[in-house]
């Protein structure tokens, strides 16, 4: 059996699409962001990017599963709500940290929430571990929403300017 490259596209799509948005959004998260009033129970920003690095690599894995279960044909529903839930995902930094609407974030990154659950729904119908795999990832979405809420309450002096994404 030779190397799982479909693994190492599961896996290594959502992780470099990460890190590219993770790096479009720096400038802003170490200017910006380092300003603003936080909860006291807001973890140290380097935890942000192991459990990210970690998050996308165990639900590329989750998805990678899925495939193998008969491919996009016969899970093309279950999979469709992954590449969805990825992509809002992968706009929440941009609504957040570029264009600096934290409203609109929290309002996206519930969006994302309630997409990644009925993802590891559809996911568990197919494979029982992939769904599971999707649990730590819809627990964190679940935190960084009330996360976004105290930063947003904390901080009702930011204005919400049109800045490009």
């Amino acid at each position: 059996m030779g190397f799982p490259w479909s693994l190492a596209v599961a896996i290594g799509v959502p992780e470099l699409l990460g890190s590219l948005v993770g790096q479009s959004t720096r400038e802003n998260l170490l200017n910006w962001f380092a300003t603003l009033k936080k909860p006291s129970w807001e973890p140290p920003g380097p935890l942000f990017g192991i459990a990210w690095t970690i998050l996308y690599g165990v639900m590329g894995y989750a998805s990678w599963r899925v495939w193998l279960v008969g491919g996009w044909q016969a899970n093309q529903v279950a999979l469709s709500l992954y590449v969805l839930q990825l992509a809002l995902n992968l706009c929440w930094p941009l609504v957040f940290f570029n264009a600096k609407k934290l409203k609109e974030a929290l309002a996206l990154n519930l969006v994302v929430l309630a997409t990644a659950a009925l993802t590891a729904s559809k996911f568990y119908k197919v494979d029982p571990l992939a769904g599971k795999l999707m649990l730590p990832y819809v627990a964190w979405l679940a935190f960084a929403n009330a996360l976004n809420y105290a930063v947003w309450q904390l901080n009702p002096q930011v204005l919400t300017p049109a800045v490009a994404l």
